[in-house]
């Protein structure tokens, strides 16, 4: 089972597999990376776990209306 140990509302993960997705569209003018920290646990008896830090960089897209002068 995967889960991220902090509540961020740009992102989710999908417990099975452990898929980071966006939970809305990402702006980098807003905030360029986020750090995760995801953690794994297993259905052991006991139940193992460790966790990671996962680095997101925020890729920057043109968004501005082109301008032409006239």
């Amino acid at each position: 089972m995967y889960t991220l140990e902090e509540d961020v509302e740009e992102f989710r993960i999908d417990s099975s597999s452990g898929a980071i997705i966006t939970t809305r569209p990402l702006d980098r003018e807003k905030t360029s990376g986020y750090t995760l920290v995801v953690m794994a646990q297993d259905s052991g008896n006991p139940p193992l776990s460790d966790t990671t830090n996962v680095e997101l960089e925020v890729a920057d897209v043109n968004d501005n209306a082109p301008v032409f002068p006239v």
